[in-house]
């Protein structure tokens, strides 16, 4: 599960679970929006994982949920660009040990991402700094 900012790009949490249960997911969005901060909306697809603590969850949060229609790949083009990025960046050239050696790889690949990488939808600019556009 990742946690994008979709205004600036920026990758703002990538978890790994092995087997991730709507407890879980539903936790991951109260630990990346501490003390009171929340988004607006939240995209999310139509997996089971996703059930009903996250609906309630964000309905108490008042926190708008987008589900992602079907066979819809285009809706969600920064989400899909980031996740088959690091499916051909990294998941492509390395054996993955365990949990743990996968959250190591991300730990490393998410600061590239934000940091160095340029992205087309920011006029080639990188998500870790405030151009001041798409917010």
């Amino acid at each position: 599960m990742f946690v994008i900012a979709l205004g600036s790009r920026r990758v703002v949490r990538a978890g790994v679970a092995r087997h991730p249960t709507g407890a879980w997911v539903a936790k991951q969005p109260r630990e990346e929006t501490p003390c009171g901060e929340r988004p607006r909306f939240l995209n999310r697809d139509n997996d089971g994982t996703c059930g009903s603590a996250f609906s309630r969850l964000a309905a108490a949060t008042r926190v708008e949920q987008m589900h992602r229609a079907y066979r819809a790949p285009k809706k969600y083009a920064a989400c899909e660009r980031f996740l088959g990025s690091v499916r051909r960046q990294c998941l492509d050239h390395l054996l993955i040990l365990g949990e743990m050696h996968l959250r190591r790889i991300l730990r490393e690949y998410v600061p590239n991402d934000n940091h160095d990488r340029p992205h087309q939808g920011l006029q080639q600019r990188v998500p870790s700094v405030d151009h001041g556009v798409f917010t």
